[in-house]
């Protein structure tokens, strides 16, 4: 039996929010262009490279397994 994935971009922006930083503030912190923040938290992009994951992952607070949804 196959498992269902959850999507990536409602999990990263409750990730986010609980940090209460912006879409803006985390894009500077991760050294990437705010639209790449929002184009993963709506779908548009699934899934950062794996380094951005690892900075998304230390930015946030959590392990990079953590920020697997």
């Amino acid at each position: 039996m196959a498992t269902k994935v959850k999507p990536f971009g409602p999990h990263l922006r409750r990730l986010r929010e609980r940090s209460g930083k912006t879409p803006e503030q985390l894009a500077e912190l991760i050294g990437v262009h705010p639209m790449a923040v929002r184009k993963w938290e709506t779908g548009q992009r699934l899934w950062p490279r794996l380094d951005v994951a690892a900075r998304l992952a230390r930015v946030l607070g959590v392990s990079l397994e953590k920020l697997l949804p």
